[in-house]
């Protein structure tokens, strides 16, 4: 009988273990978050603002410009991004520090950004920063910011 209770602890010690190394690994995770901020950057580069934010949005996503002026949602967030003063905007970032929930399905990213616009009359406005995006795991496995 005690041969058998140990086989069976063994059994469930070495199922939990199992599970466990099942789930992906912190440097999986930021590798993910890291590729998933330079997917963004390519399609708004590409496919420009509005399309790139609306892609990589989460259904309730809001977007923080301006110190209160909330966008909220990714129809909210395409809109705005379409009016013609977005049409030509381009921007760069990578994160410097992405932190990542215990169980790996919230990533917090930030560092630098250089946004690139035009202002009214065609001048070339550059104006950097830091950003702030908050990402979140979907259900179907992909990634998407729910706060910016």
């Amino acid at each position: 009988m005690k041969t058998i209770n140990l086989l069976i602890g063994l059994l469930l010690i070495s199922g939990c273990n199992y599970q466990k190394n099942n789930q992906p690994t912190e440097s999986d995770v930021k590798y993910e978050i890291t590729q998933v901020e330079k997917s963004f950057n390519e399609d708004l580069l590409e496919n420009g603002v509005a399309e790139a934010f609306y892609n990589y949005a989460a259904p309730n996503a809001v977007i923080l410009r301006g110190a209160n002026n909330l966008i909220k949602g990714k129809e909210g967030i395409k809109k705005y991004y379409s009016s013609e003063k977005y049409n030509l905007a381009k921007a760069y970032w990578k994160p410097e520090v992405i932190e990542i929930s215990n169980d790996g399905t919230l990533a917090s990213t930030w560092g630098k950004y250089k946004w690139i616009s035009a202002d009214s009359a065609g001048k070339e406005v550059v104006l950097e920063g830091y950003f702030h995006t908050v990402w979140k795991k979907m259900p179907d496995g992909q990634w998407k910011y729910i706060w910016d």
